[in-house]
């Protein structure tokens, strides 16, 4: 790819995928502020390095694997996993309004209760049942995205669906 497609493509092809990386990066548990700074250091860095992409068809997964070194790196630097900081304020803002429903309360409630078990998990596990059944990202990409194999993916995916489960069932019976 020569210089000037190389730019043309990052045009076309990455820049439309600026909201999925910051998605990508929240995912791990990165509070909003640093997501947005991954997010931008994630596109710098595939914007310098775009000529080495071998394979156009393949260039989401190049991304976000970029997107998923980034995160992994800044959660080692700040030697934190997990903030809890925005479900904290999701609780007091569903329950603060006085006319909600009983039934839409309780799926708030549950809601939350899922968000704190899943908070719970560690971030790699977070990553992976985020990828999987939120933005439903089948399994290659996500084994391209993380660098692991297909067993490794789905061993960990059936377990961190596992632990989420028990998570939630101890939240849910007020064991937290």
């Amino acid at each position: 790819m020569k210089t000037h497609e190389g730019k043309q493509f990052y045009q076309d092809n990455i820049i439309p995928l600026w909201n999925d990386v910051w998605r990508l990066i929240r995912s791990f548990g990165v509070e909003e502020h640093a997501a947005n700074d991954l997010t931008q250091i994630t596109m710098v860095k595939a914007y310098e390095s775009i000529l080495t992409l071998k394979k156009k068809t393949s260039y989401k997964s190049w991304l976000f694997k970029i997107a998923a070194n980034e995160t992994k790196s800044y959660l080692r630097k700040m030697g934190r996993i997990l903030s809890y900081d925005e479900i904290d304020q999701a609780d007091t803002a569903d329950t603060d309004e006085i006319d909600i429903p009983e039934e839409a309360l309780l799926k708030a409630e549950s809601r939350n209760l899922i968000l704190h078990a899943l908070r719970d998990l560690q971030a790699e596990d977070q990553s992976i049942l985020w990828l999987r059944i939120v933005e439903e990202i089948d399994y290659k990409e996500i084994e391209q995205m993380l660098g692991i194999n297909s067993s490794t993916l789905r061993s960990r995916y059936a377990r961190a669906l596992i632990k989420l489960s028990e998570r939630y069932k101890e939240l849910e019976s007020g064991l937290e």
